[in-house]
């Protein structure tokens, strides 16, 4: 099975295997005994594919996701840079992945697409734009993914930086 990553850049069986074990590798120089648990996640019209690294230790899943998932956008940024670097990879062709910590990620999805629904009721009952809460890049994406084909309301992104945001608002 051949694997395309969201900039299209063509990832063999081994190359996902060669992923896993350099993530171990960087884990375990940072003094983590992880399991590793790859897989492709659907994501619009492409799929993201998902490092998720297990750990039985709450204190450790704690410490690596940190406040709000600080620590873990992170080590996903350094990570990522190691991963590319060991594989030989240009900017160009770089590997891009998501990285995760006991599926901290899956199920902070499950719950932006679940107060995403909840709002766009609430932008139907009331018939006006709705704004959510300051966001990150991710959880706004995920957001936008998920009411895009709706044919009720639509999404947009307000604000710079921290404070960016998402309105949602009736068609």
């Amino acid at each position: 099975m051949v694997t395309k990553t969201t900039n299209n850049t063509t990832l063999d069986p081994d190359d996902i295997v060669k992923i896993q074990d350099l993530i171990k590798e960087f884990m375990k120089k940072m003094g983590f005994k992880i399991k590793v648990a790859p897989k492709l996640i659907p994501e619009g019209e492409t799929e993201s594919l998902v490092f998720n690294l297990l750990l039985k230790d709450e204190k450790s899943v704690a410490l690596l996701i940190g406040r709000f998932g600080a620590h873990l956008k992170t080590l996903h940024y350094f990570i990522r840079f190691f991963v590319n670097v060991k594989m030989g990879r240009e900017i160009e062709k770089e590997i891009r992945f998501i990285l995760d910590v006991n599926d901290y990620l899956e199920n902070r999805r499950t719950y932006l697409k679940k107060t995403a629904l909840r709002v766009a009721r609430e932008v139907l009952q009331l018939k006006e734009a709705i704004e959510m809460e300051p966001m990150n890049a991710f959880e706004r994406r995920v957001i936008h993914l998920f009411l895009a084909d709706s044919k009720k309301v639509a999404t947009e992104s307000k604000g710079e930086g921290f404070v960016r945001r998402i309105v949602i608002k009736p068609l």
